[in-house]
């Protein structure tokens, strides 16, 4: 299969996405299934995704964006957000678009180009969320 997934090792909470060239959307979407049952351990303020597409470009045509908004769709209410890492217009173009569709998405999925810029995202936004709650 070429994505994986798991909890990532360097912060609590966060699930961890690894997508291999060759990979479908059927591989995203049996992930995704494994997501939730590992969102559903969660019991306290919710939980981010860092989806590590690196070494899994390019990104599948077919389909993509109906899966992508089926996720998000399902996604629990702990859900937080997703940094996506990886460089590719096609997936620039379905996030400028996801964006139009589902504005909330907007603060909820970003891309940026490494893991260590993911790690920083999170506890950055972690930290907005904790300002947010203690206000």
């Amino acid at each position: 299969m070429g994505v994986t997934i798991s909890w990532y090792e360097n912060l609590p909470d966060v699930v961890y996405y690894e997508f291999v060239t060759p990979w479908t959307w059927k591989d995203y979407e049996a992930a995704f299934k494994h997501e939730l049952a590992l969102a559903a351990q969660i019991s306290g303020s919710g939980y981010h995704v860092i989806a590590d597409l690196s070494k899994g470009i390019p990104i599948p045509r077919s389909a993509g964006f109906t899966v992508l908004i089926q996720t998000i769709q399902q996604s629990p209410p702990t859900f937080k957000a997703a940094t996506i890492i990886g460089k590719s217009t096609l997936l620039n173009m379905m996030l400028i678009l996801l964006n139009q569709i589902y504005p909330a998405a907007r603060d909820q999925i970003i891309i940026v180009p490494t893991v260590e810029d993911a790690h920083t995202w999170i506890i950055e936004a972690r930290q907005r969320d904790q300002l947010t709650t203690d206000s």
